[in-house]
């Protein structure tokens, strides 16, 4: 009787510890997952800044093209191109803000399942 009660009392100090150690993997992942998360959208905003800065050197560069030869910029065809040209940059900074923002929740998803996980192991 006495051994089946150590015994019992040696799984139960097992189980504990499997479950104290299993919440401590879960804690750190969950705190992982939050500094990946963070990371993407520091990179966001990045290589939004990146992006518009590129898009500002390139509708310069097409200005004083268009105006080297000698055409009109503030009206016809070419303000359209210009005008279509900065939408367009506006556009792709904002998809570059949407994926980061995408990227960076896939990762807090993570990081609140593995803090899912903690508060179960805790609770065994």
């Amino acid at each position: 009787m006495y051994s089946q009660n150590e015994q019992a009392k040696g799984q139960s100090r097992a189980a504990q510890a499997s479950a104290d150690y299993n919440s401590q993997v879960a804690a750190n992942e969950a705190v992982t997952k939050q500094q990946l998360a963070q990371n993407e959208i520091q990179k966001g905003v990045v290589n939004r800044e990146r992006l518009l800065r590129q898009a500002s050197r390139q509708q310069g560069a097409l200005t004083s093209g268009l105006a080297a030869n000698g055409f009109t910029l503030d009206s016809g065809s070419n303000m359209d191109l210009l005008a279509e040209s900065a939408s367009e940059a506006q556009y792709d900074a904002q998809m570059v803000s949407k994926n980061a923002e995408h990227s960076a929740w896939q990762h807090m998803v993570g990081a609140n399942s593995a803090n899912n996980a903690q508060s179960m192991y805790q609770y065994q």
